[in-house]
């Protein structure tokens, strides 16, 4: 997120600041809305991370309620385990 900011173009916020707006409306007029596809992506990413952390929580309890991504991984996990990486032996 840092280097996406840093790559802003320095004449689109100098021409604000020469237009006579402060740093914080700068920062939440121009800066915050340039960044909305980063954030939109990143908080998509921690979404779907952390729903499948819950069912992998959850279907340790009960297998039966156990969705796919979870269990395929318990699939590779018990049973493709020498399939996967027989590649690196």
């Amino acid at each position: 997120m840092r280097q996406f900011m840093l790559s802003l173009p320095d004449d689109m916020l100098e021409a604000a600041r020469l237009d006579g707006t402060g740093e914080f409306t700068l920062w939440w007029r121009i800066v915050l809305p340039q960044t909305k596809p980063v954030t939109l992506t990143r908080l998509t990413f921690v979404n779907a991370w952390n729903e499948y952390i819950w069912a992998l929580l959850v279907s340790t309890v009960n297998p039966r309620l156990m969705p796919l991504p979870v269990g395929i991984q318990m699939l590779q996990k018990h049973y493709l385990r020498g399939v996967l990486f027989s590649g690196l032996k």
